[in-house]
C-alpha cells in the first residue's frame, strides 16, 4: 500500500511465482531449460485528492508465463554453441492490446572463462503478436542478447 500525504493512493496485488530449472551435461553437449510462471492479482490505484478518493480504478498488472531452453555442443574445452528457443506468454491488461505472446528460436555461443563464469550471445528470429483485431501488434524481427554469468 502507498500512501501520498497520509491518504492511499495505490494498493498492489498478490503475486504467485514458480519456476523450473534444470541443466545437464551428456558428453559434449550441454542442455538447459528454465520455465516460470506469474500470477498477479488486480492493483487498485486511488484518486490523488480528496475529490477524487471515490474514483478507483483496478488494472490487471501481469500474469505471464516463459519458457527458454538451449542445447549447446562443447567446440572446445571453453566454447560452446547450438541453439536457443523462447517462448513468453504475457496478460499485463484488461485492456486485450497489451496481451500477447512471443516465440524465438537461434544460434547461441558462449564460452567459458573460469571461476564459475561464462559469456553467451543468443540472436532470436521472433515472431509473435499482442492485442487483437485491427488494434494487433507484430512482434516478429530478431533480437540479439549477451549476458555474461557468473555461477557461485
Amino acid at each position: 500500500e502507498d500512501k501520498l500525504e497520509g491518504r492511499r493512493i495505490f494498493e498492489e496485488g498478490d503475486q504467485l511465482e514458480a519456476s523450473f530449472r534444470i541443466v545437464d551435461r551428456i558428453g559434449r553437449f550441454h542442455g538447459s531449460l528454465f520455465t516460470q510462471g506469474v500470477w498477479k492479482k488486480d492493483d487498485t490505484s486511488y484518486g490523488r485528492t480528496e475529490s477524487d478518493l471515490g474514483r478507483v480504478s483496478t488494472t490487471t498488472p501481469g500474469t505471464g508465463f516463459v519458457t527458454h531452453g538451449s542445447v549447446l555442443y562443447g567446440l572446445s574445452d571453453r566454447i560452446d554453441a547450438g541453439f536457443t528457443g523462447d517462448w513468453k506468454r504475457f496478460q499485463v491488461s484488461d485492456n486485450a492490446f497489451y496481451n500477447g505472446d512471443a516465440f524465438g528460436v537461434g544460434p547461441t555461443i558462449g564460452t567459458r572463462l573460469g571461476d564459475g563464469r561464462s559469456i553467451r550471445l543468443e540472436g532470436l528470429w521472433l515472431t509473435g503478436s499482442a492485442g487483437s483485431g485491427d488494434s494487433q501488434l507484430d512482434l516478429s524481427g530478431f533480437a540479439v542478447t549477451a549476458g555474461l554469468y557468473w555461477r557461485l
